[in-house]
């Protein structure tokens, strides 16, 4: 052995192989006859993970899997001279369990074996692919056999049946042998056949899957409907189609539905399109889908505009996120009901009741519905019940009166804030307590009488007393109200209100005694006391005054002691006054008349105001008390005062005509080197004061004019001078002006009453100011290039003594930043000890003004420092008007 091992390795190296098995791409190793490993090429290494030197250390059972070792044992004791081929399992390297196909090929020398090569191809992949064939195979036939659908495979060739599942049987009641080699036609409807074929045919071609439905034939000679899925396999090399792998399962039923679907799907039509209410439908992006005629109306828009619309522009900004999360609430399978705000074509905001229900077809939701209500009625009689509520609630809380609410036991089960005022339990407190928890001992039992009343229905009045939280008495009047619900009695309203002052005035009345009845007479009112009967039953000294009565003719009712004579015209004003005191006597409540007729003992009437209050003896009302007074003197004030009112009236409507006479001077446009500004201040409510301000194009007239006297007399003069100015000829001079003037006042004018004017116009063209006056002070021109101040004095008499006066003009030339400032004598009189005072002081005032300012700002700053000037000391209308060249 040992002489065949040394051949062996000498063979090896020195042998014309070794090109051959240093470079094939296959692991090709050497044994010698013992199945010792002796060499290995590089590629070894590949299939092993161990180089040549690494493998020739190992031993066979350190790298062949256990159950391929006794195939090799077996191979190597029975060595003979052919070639023996095995599959081995082994131990990579790396750990894995790897498949290679072996190759023995024996080495001969001097024809004995001294060796054997192995040839080794990993085939582990290829182990795995056939794997998976199988285990696929056999799946397909488990699920083949095991499924409800029939499946079956066609030949490309002529389309007949090569395989047929088992549930040929259950579905067509044939067995699999019976349908293999035939065509699937044979079985289809004849109807059906031409459809059928000519599918199958344009998918062929196209080598696509498709699907059909056609009846098909049972055995027993029945049809059925399948739907049958069909697709191709091919050759993954050449692409051509190998078979047709169909699946087909029994919908019969499902037909049958679908033709009940349709006269369902004909209710559903009439549902959608006849329903009151607005029925759309959108898919899963929220685009219209259908819609019915009520959804147009409700939306103002056509089918053709919905058709390209999703519900987005439906709803106002305000809810848009709510409707879309409600909507997505919907599309994920949860019925939604909201109220949104929709927006009509025409821009309008609608309330609408929505309701979105998920649209599910076969299982799966593919849209929502939607019905939409408008319900603006709804929400404005809400509004309105709302608004309703809180009127309750505000008369509730701010009620100067204690409102509460019981149930049928007497507990509280509301309260206001001025209950808690009164009794001085907080409202958390009083809502655990019950009305007999806050009332006097003594009180209690008649209460509960009460209470039982108002139970009943009916509405009661009484006064009891309150216990204090701090154990204070106090008197109050309670108003007991039934609470009526669906005609039910639910519960009880109460009112009270604090009487303890007059209670106690009550009382003291109750025990008069002579004391309290000088008292009573002293009183300057009428006080008269009636029982509950309406006989009276006393008098004090003023109302047997007013009315004539003696006391002991206090036998009569109260009709008689109010209207002796029973005369028609009287009778409803009896009538009225006993109602009222009938009222009191019955409800407690104090009654107020500010203007009425009583009659006296001898027929006449007199003006009266009273008052009617509830005697009390013991909390229970045993008759009134009725307290007069005479108000004819009143009367005669208060008319007295309207007259006066009336008369203040026209004073204020005559000095807004007056005003609006005058010219507008903020609104005067005038050339742009000359400013004007004018202030105008009457003593009284009406102006006797007057200025005029006229632009005629090159030249600008300037009037101002003082009418004697003061109020309404002065007021229509001056408008009477406006008139005759508006008629007087735009070109005439200062003089001719008032001339025109003077004639007029002549013929019209009071014979005690007079003018004065000054009268000047500015020639925009030659810068000169033409002048006259009438009786009237200087005008004053401040020369801005010398900077003083001058007076303009033109002759001539007062307006209206006479026809005959003659006026001159007079004319001076204006520099620029010259000013004239006329004025009339309220500006410059001061009535004190020592006269009458010039223009000296207001032409110091003027010239201290900064005179760089507009002509308007220019008068006002004059006139405030006049105002300083004179204090109190203002007896006549004041008026500045100043004109200035820029």
């Amino acid at each position: 052995m040992k002489e065949a091992q040394m051949i062996l390795s000498e063979w090896l190296k020195n042998g014309p192989h070794l090109s051959l098995f240093n470079n094939l791409p296959d692991a090709i190793y050497v044994l010698d006859i013992n199945g010792k490993y002796i060499d290995g090429n590089l590629a070894i290494k590949n299939l092993t993970g161990y180089s040549a030197e690494e493998f020739k250390q190992l031993t066979p059972e350190e790298i062949i899997y256990e159950s391929s070792l006794s195939h090799r044992d077996a191979i190597l004791q029975n060595v003979t001279q052919k070639i023996e081929e095995y599959e081995v399992k082994f131990r990579h390297k790396d750990g894995q369990i790897l498949t290679a196909s072996v190759t023995y090929i024996p080495i001969i020398h001097e024809n004995e074996i001294i060796g054997l090569y192995g040839i080794a191809k990993n085939i582990s992949e290829d182990i795995k692919g056939k794997l998976k064939i199988i285990e696929s195979e056999r799946k397909f036939r488990l699920l083949s056999e095991s499924s409800l659908d029939m499946i079956a495979l066609l030949s490309p060739r002529d389309w007949n049946f090569i395989y047929v599942s088992p549930a040929s049987k259950h579905l067509l009641g044939f067995e699999p042998e019976e349908m293999v080699g035939h065509s699937p036609f044979k079985y289809f409807h004849p109807e059906d056949i031409a459809t059928t074929f000519e599918k199958h045919k344009q998918a062929f071609e196209r080598k696509l899957e498709f699907k059909m439905t056609a009846r098909v034939k049972q055995k027993g000679g029945d049809y059925i409907w399948l739907e049958t899925t069909c697709n191709f396999n091919r050759d993954e090399t050449s692409g051509e189609i190998t078979d047709c792998v169909t699946v087909s399962r029994d919908i019969t039923k499902r037909k049958k539905d679908e033709e009940k679907y349709k006269i369902n799907e004909q209710w559903y039509k009439s549902l959608f399109d006849y329903n009151p209410a607005a029925v759309f439908s959108f898919n899963m992006d929220g685009d219209f889908i259908s819609h019915n005629k009520n959804f147009l109306t409700l939306t103002g828009y056509s089918k053709e505009e919905i058709g390209i619309m999703s519900f987005i522009p439906f709803v106002a900004p305000k809810d848009l996120a709510l409707t879309v999360r409600h909507f997505e609430l919907a599309k994920q399978g949860e019925p939604q009901h909201y109220l949104t705000t929709l927006v009509h074509k025409n821009g309008e905001h609608l309330p609408v009741q929505v309701s979105n229900l998920p649209i599910i077809i076969d299982g799966n939701i593919v849209g929502v519905y939607g019905i939409a209500y408008d319900v603006s009625a709804r929400v404005k009689a809400e509004g309105q019940l709302k608004e309703s509520e809180q009127r309750y609630r505000s008369l509730f809380e701010y009620n100067p009166a204690a409102v509460y609410s019981f149930d049928l036991e007497g507990n509280y089960t509301s309260v206001n804030r001025m209950l808690e005022k009164i009794s001085g339990y907080s409202k958390e407190e009083l809502l655990t307590m019950n009305f007999s928890h806050l009332l006097d001992p003594e009180d209690i039992e008649y209460t509960q009488w009460y209470f039982s009343q108002a139970k009943g229905g009916k509405a009661q009045n009484y006064d009891v007393t309150l216990l204090h939280k701090d154990g204070r008495k106090i008197e109050i009047n309670v108003v007991n109200i039934p609470i009526i619900v669906d005609s039910d009695i639910v519960g009880v309203y109460g009112i009270c209100t604090d009487i303890t002052d007059r209670k106690r005035y009550i009382n003291q009345v109750e025990r008069l005694s002579n004391q309290n009845r000088l008292i009573l007479d002293s009183v300057a009112d009428g006080i008269i006391g009636l029982d509950k009967a309406g006989k009276a039953l006393f008098i004090n000294k003023a109302g047997e005054k007013i009315l004539g009565y003696e006391e002991y003719e206090l036998s009569a009712r109260a009709s008689d002691l109010f209207m002796l004579h029973n005369q028609e015209a009287q009778f409803d004003s009896l009538r009225t006054i006993n109602a009222r005191i009938r009222e009191t006597a019955k409800d407690g409540r104090q009654r107020f008349v500010e203007r009425d007729m009583f009659y006296k003992k001898d027929g006449n009437s007199i003006p009266v105001e009273y008052s009617i209050s509830p005697m009390y003896e013991h909390g229970v009302i045993t008759g009134t008390v009725v307290t007069f007074s005479d108000i004819t003197e009143k009367l005669k004030i208060e008319q007295l005062k309207q007259e006066h009112e009336q008369i203040e009236f026209e004073f204020k409507l005559a000095s807004r005509v007056q005003k609006s006479l005058l010219t507008q001077v903020p609104k005067l446009s005038l050339p742009g080197e000359t400013d004007v500004g004018v202030i105008s201040v009457p003593f009284r409510k009406l102006n006797g004061d007057f200025y005029n301000v006229v632009n005629t194009g090159d030249q600008i007239q300037l009037g101002i004019a003082d009418i004697s006297g003061k109020g309404m007399a002065a007021a229509i003069l001056m408008s009477m001078i406006k008139y005759a100015m508006d008629q007087i000829d735009q070109e005439s001079l200062p003089h001719e002006i008032l001339h025109e003037l003077n004639q007029y006042c002549a013929k019209y004018l009071d014979p005690t009453m007079f003018v004065t004017m000054f009268m000047g116009i500015y020639n925009d063209k030659t810068s000169m100011f033409h002048f006259a006056s009438a009786g009237h002070e200087p005008a004053i021109l401040y020369q801005a290039g010398k900077n003083k101040m001058i007076d303009l004095n033109a002759k001539g008499a007062v307006l209206g003594l006479s026809r005959e006066t003659k006026y001159v003009t007079k004319s001076i030339q204006l520099l620029q930043g010259d000013m004239v400032l006329l004025y009339t004598d309220g500006i410059t009189e001061e009535r004190l000890a020592y006269g009458v005072d010039d223009n000296n002081n207001l032409k110091e005032l003027f010239f201290s003004t900064d005179k760089s300012l507009p002509a308007q700002q220019v008068v006002d700053s004059i006139y405030k420092k006049v105002c300083e000037s004179q204090g109190d000391n203002i007896f006549d209308d004041q008026t500045l008007l100043l004109f200035k060249k820029n």
